[in-house]
């Protein structure tokens, strides 16, 4: 496991390690992996920066932005007042490694699903952890079927 640290960070290296070790494992035991993988580099940075990555490959850019993982780097940009200790931070890791994984084992389907898949395996994390899902089954299902749609061409 890597981080890189700015001099705004208020963690520390055992907080990310302990929370990060522990999430990796629930994750790898829950999408059947064998063993583990290592958890990717991460870097804290201000909301701007943020949204600047996420943002700046064209796509369209969400209000809000809780963390941003960038396949090509393997590297996970988090926001200042990211707390490893509190839940829904945790809940946010989990979605990110969910890329980190995906990025790792060359995930051959579209972005979408892997998104989808981001949000299915965080939201069961979420309900193990008594957190609200983030997404219910109804829209799940029509993100699903627009995700598809993209892909063969019926939706721009």
């Amino acid at each position: 496991y890597a981080r890189i640290f700015t001099r705004h960070s208020t963690h520390t290296e055992d907080d990310m390690k302990e929370v990060a070790v522990s999430l990796m494992a629930w994750l790898c035991t829950h999408v059947g992996l064998p063993g583990t993988v290592d958890v990717p580099e991460y870097k804290i940075v201000s909301h701007k920066e943020l949204k600047d990555i996420y943002c700046g490959d064209g796509r369209r850019c969400p209000g809000s932005l809780k963390a941003v993982y960038v396949h090509r780097e393997k590297m996970m940009y988090l926001p200042h007042g990211f707390n490893f200790k509190e839940k829904e931070d945790q809940s946010t890791l989990v979605h990110e490694f969910v890329h980190h994984l995906q990025s790792v084992f060359n995930s051959p389907v579209p972005p979408c699903f892997n998104e989808a898949e981001a949000y299915y395996i965080e939201d069961h994390w979420r309900k193990e952890n008594g957190l609200a899902t983030k997404t219910d089954k109804a829209g799940f299902r029509l993100w699903l079927g627009n995700c598809f749609m993209d892909i063969i061409g019926g939706v721009k």
